[in-house]
């Protein structure tokens, strides 16, 4: 499958994607440096925080591969024929979400939200024998939000933190539309996406 297909792929360094991540954030996090002393302080506090913050990144990231491993087995030819939407909605979720050099562009505070996202997925996925006249209810109140997120990327090709924002706030509603029990890390709806659409 393509997904899977991913980590098969030489440009998909995740070790060394990991740990650039991993530096960016810790020298964010210190601040500027504009003498010896502040990058003598700068050292002193990667050494200290880098082998923990590794640690915890990378098993974050297990829980990422697991999981997007385990929802991507869902999105196959039996769901592209039976329910042709939903198959190119997820599709194109996934795509976003994990691609070659995805962990450099992705906040760690983010990141850590992943395994949630992709149980919704899975969740959705496994509801949709069930009821799929409710699934594309609930897409297309996520729809044309979407759109205009992918419209974006096409036509602007800027990632801007308001743009970032709206697109996690976009995964959020997600959440709320097809697995409210896993709960939404911050309150979200139709007012809220258009406010942070407003900005972008």
């Amino acid at each position: 499958m393509i997904y899977l297909a991913l980590a098969e792929e030489d440009s998909v360094e995740p070790a060394e994607d990991l740990l650039q991540s991993v530096l960016d954030d810790l020298v964010a996090e210190h601040g500027s440096v504009h003498s010896e002393p502040d990058f003598s302080k700068l050292l002193a506090g990667i050494s200290r925080q880098w082998v923990p913050e590794c640690s915890s990144q990378a098993k974050i990231f297990n829980q990422v591969m697991v999981a997007f491993q385990q929802a991507s087995l869902q999105v196959d030819n039996t769901l592209a024929r039976r329910h042709p939407e939903v198959w190119e909605d997820v599709s194109s979720q996934l795509a976003d979400m994990v691609y070659a050099g995805f962990l450099q562009d992705v906040e760690a505070n983010v990141l850590r939200q992943y395994p949630r996202y992709l149980e919704a997925i899975a969740i959705r996925l496994q509801r949709l024998p069930q009821d799929p006249a409710k699934d594309i209810q609930r897409m297309r109140q996520i729809a044309p939000w979407w759109k205009r997120y992918l419209q974006w990327l096409e036509e602007e090709g800027t990632y801007t933190p308001e743009l970032d924002n709206y697109r996690w706030l976009l995964e959020e509603f997600r959440v709320s539309l097809f697995a409210q029990e896993l709960g939404t890390r911050q309150k979200v709806s139709v007012q809220r996406l258009e406010k942070a659409w407003a900005l972008v």
